[in-house]
């Protein structure tokens, strides 16, 4: 016992007034960065493909991200400071999203590679000629070779996805042909093939 002994006084006057224990007053507490959130972000290939914006609520706090033109599926973005607050005066933490590129069931994509199919009328496939076809950065017209065979494959180079974070280089875009056999021909029609047929049997 300090006090019995004497000791108390003794502490008392090197110490200023003794012991006492330490509390958080004592010692101010440190400045913490927030902490890092992450999310899920969906995005269509559209999107992925020409680059887009959207808004998160996020602490009930709107933020624009900005999806960059070919990002890819399971990639992450960092939003640098949209994370939890920091405490004293500390800087936020960051928001890492994960992204989804909703499949398209136009096209396969591999890494910057758009691979589809296109529907070509018989006559075109057999004299040459253009089909228009719907891609991700709109229409355009496609030449078709004469007497291109069904199954075959097309590349149409540079027309594939963006190439993330390189300006103007995109990969390519492979169409498979597809040929179309007309349906409700009439008797004109018939006898045309049948002539055709004819000419062809006796070449």
């Amino acid at each position: 016992d300090f006090e019995s002994s004497g000791f108390s006084d003794f502490f008392e006057q090197i110490f200023g007034g003794g012991f006492r224990s330490s509390n958080e007053s004592d010692f101010p507490r440190a400045s913490r960065k927030g902490r890092d959130y992450e999310g899920k972000l969906t995005v269509s290939m559209k999107d992925a493909y020409l680059g887009s914006e959207t808004v998160i609520s996020v602490d009930d706090e709107k933020i624009k991200i900005k999806i960059p033109a070919g990002v890819a599926d399971g990639q992450v973005l960092r939003v640098k400071g949209k994370g939890g607050k920091g405490s004293r005066g500390a800087e936020s933490g960051n928001l890492f999203l994960h992204v989804n590129v909703a499949p398209d069931p136009r096209y396969e994509r591999k890494e910057n590679d758009l691979y589809t199919e296109i529907k070509v009328p018989v006559y075109i496939a057999i004299l040459g000629g253009h089909v228009e076809i719907d891609s991700l950065k709109g229409n355009y017209t496609v030449t078709i070779p004469k007497e291109t065979q069904n199954g075959k494959v097309l590349r149409m180079k540079g027309h594939g996805m963006p190439v993330y974070n390189q300006k103007n280089k995109f990969g390519d875009l492979y169409l498979k042909i597809i040929i179309e056999i007309p349906l409700g021909l009439t008797d004109e029609e018939r006898e045309l093939f049948r002539k055709l047929a004819s000419l062809r049997s006796s070449s």
